[in-house]
Order: C-alpha cells, then sequence, then structure tokens
C-alpha cells in the first residue's frame, strides 16, 4: 500500500512537472525585469572661493571736475567709508565732466572697479571706465563730473 501511494504521488507529480513545463513557450523570453530609476545623492563640489581683494592697498586721487566746490572732498568721504585709501584730492583741469569717470592702471582688478562704482553711483552718474597711464604716481584716479544720481 505504501508502495502505491509512492506511485501515485510520483504519477501526479509527473503530471504537474509536465503541465508546468508545457505553459512555458520556449519561443517567448522571459519577462526581464524593469529596471528601476533611483536617484543617487552627487556631491556638488563646493565653488572655489575668489580671492578677496583688498581695497585698501590701491592708492586713489579724487579730482573736482564738476566745477562745485567741495565735490572731490564729498567723493573722498564715500570712497573713505567704502574702505579705499584715497592718498589725495584736488581739482582736474578743467570743469566740464558731467559724469563721473574712473581712470584705473591695468593690473588693477575688475571687481575693484565695480566697488569703486558702487560707492559712488549712490551720490554721481558714474560713466566707462578709462585706462590710466602705468607711469601714473596713483593706481586709480577719478573726476567727479556734474552729473548726480536721482
Amino acid at each position: 500500500m505504501i508502495s502505491g501511494i509512492f506511485i501515485l504521488g510520483a504519477i501526479l507529480g509527473g503530471i504537474i512537472f509536465y503541465q508546468k513545463g508545457v505553459n512555458t513557450n520556449p519561443s517567448t523570453p522571459a519577462p526581464e525585469p524593469t529596471p528601476t530609476v533611483s536617484a543617487v545623492p552627487v556631491a556638488t563640489p563646493a565653488s572655489t572661493p575668489k580671492a578677496v581683494v583688498d581695497i585698501s592697498k590701491f592708492n586713489i586721487a579724487v579730482f573736482n571736475g564738476s566745477g562745485t566746490e567741495g565735490e572731490a572732498s564729498k567723493a573722498k568721504a564715500l570712497l573713505t567709508d567704502a574702505g579705499f585709501n584715497v592718498v589725495s584730492t584736488g581739482n582736474a583741469a578743467t570743469y566740464d565732466y558731467s559724469k563721473t569717470i574712473i581712470k584705473a592702471k591695468s593690473t588693477v582688478d575688475a571687481s575693484v572697479i565695480q566697488k569703486i562704482k558702487d560707492a559712488l553711483s549712490k551720490v554721481y552718474v558714474v560713466g566707462d571706465s578709462q585706462t590710466l597711464s602705468s607711469s601714473s604716481t596713483t593706481d586709480i584716479q577719478i573726476v567727479v563730473g556734474s552729473s548726480k544720481a536721482e
């Protein structure tokens, strides 16, 4: 009797195994697992800090080109409050400047010129920058014009 149960179990197991093999079509490939996208954290490179330019190391001369008394001193006060080193003030050769002009040696960084523009544009209309001769005794010269910022 026990041997009959084993034979019957083997036959039933064979039938089940056979049916599973028949239902699987060898010409149809087994489905491949679908790839899933997962967010991988990416390290963001830290921005390299720009070299901080010491604005006080540049010698600045301020000239009154507006003809209005005291304008060079007013511009000097704006610049010294911003941290610049104004070494002299005086009158320009003429008083026909309408816009304030910044003249700087080619060795002066553009960021320094921009900081000067920012400081002066609170009161004055600042025109285009110009290149100052390398033989000049100061690094930067500013000629204050008559046009005021609104």
